[in-house]
């Protein structure tokens, strides 16, 4: 599948319990999809809609200790019924680790049971290649599965790709694919890909330990991203916050020492929430990542580019 392509859209929320952490039906004006999401003790609503007696796809999800920091502690099963709302609630009491629950289906009869097949077949290939939760399907489903002709086989893949727009929007990231990098500059290596247009992933930041840079970021598509090859310290500090978060990237193996040198290497590009939690990660302390994380090339602030506010021009008297 291709990557998410940006662009504005608008979707409409309706919350059949009046509540917003209820049971939520999702569509996207002009499309004849539906998206609906419940937690554990709406499922009975959900299941009781008209869009559950349809042929669809369905995925369950809940926090999983198990998973790996990219994959946000969080487990999914992906599934699909010819009643949805049949299929469901027995897979439902197979697996105890989901809290959430989404169905996926059409308001019309265009598609069938095999559409909803090869949907199946897609989100389940990239949730694997996204790795955004650990996915705890035991097989792909067979390449025969909801075998469509040319046509048929276009029109879910465009189903699919709004299926893909409308679930961050409901808390589920795992279709989202992993934030891409620009390609190989000059100056250090960075794997290759390119950047969604509406990114601010052509700014480069960094932090410096003895004016040489030992950690590069981008921020891309919401996520503020460590590349592969920055560099962590491994002085000892008296408080940080996110020690936790450290000791599993190196339990993963996404931070590796280096022998002789006081610094952990990153082997992957690795992905935070926000500056922070990466900054506390890199010099093994609290840090407030806004200031910590500067631009290479004009030696601004992270708070400083995103607010658009210069830094203070020096004193003369100083500077004499």
């Amino acid at each position: 599948m291709s990557d998410v392509t940006h662009r504005p859209f608008s979707i409409r929320l309706f919350l059949p319990e009046g509540s917003p952490l209820g049971l939520t039906v999702a569509t996207i004006p002009g499309w004849a999809g539906s998206v609906l999401r419940c937690r554990n003790a709406s499922l009975p609503a959900l299941l009781a809609r008209p869009e559950a007696q349809r042929p669809g796809v369905y995925v369950l999800q809940g926090d999983d200790p198990n998973a790996t920091v990219s994959q946000a502690g969080l487990s999914a099963y992906i599934g699909q019924g010819t009643i949805v709302g049949q299929r469901l609630p027995q897979s439902a009491r197979n697996r105890d680790f989901w809290d959430i629950a989404v169905v996926v289906t059409t308001a019309d009869t265009n598609f069938g049971a095999g559409h909803f097949l090869a949907l199946e077949a897609i989100m389940i290939s990239e949730a694997r290649a996204a790795e955004r939760v650990r996915l705890v399907n035991d097989a792909m489903p067979g390449d025969g599965a909801g075998a469509l002709g040319e046509a048929d086989r276009a029109d879910i893949n465009n189903f699919f790709e709004q299926v893909r727009l409308v679930f961050p929007l409901l808390g589920l990231d795992l279709l989202r694919p992993q934030p891409r990098v620009p390609s190989t500059t000059a100056s250090h290596a960075m794997t290759n890909a390119t950047v969604p247009e509406n990114s601010s992933g052509s700014v480069e930041f960094c932090i410096r330990r003895s004016n040489r840079i030992i950690a590069r970021a981008r921020e891309i598509d919401g996520e503020f991203v460590v590349l592969e090859e920055s560099e962590a310290t491994t002085e000892k500090f008296v408080s940080n916050t996110y020690a936790a978060l450290r000791s599993k990237l190196i339990k993963e193996g996404a931070l590796i020492e280096l022998v002789g040198s006081p610094f952990l290497r990153f082997t992957r590009n690795v992905p935070f929430s926000k500056p922070s939690p990466a900054a506390a990660v890199v010099l093994n302390r609290n840090s407030n990542g806004r200031t910590e994380w500067k631009v290479t090339d004009t030696g601004e602030t992270y708070d400083q580019w995103q607010t658009g506010k210069s830094p203070p021009a020096p004193n003369p008297e100083e500077t004499a």
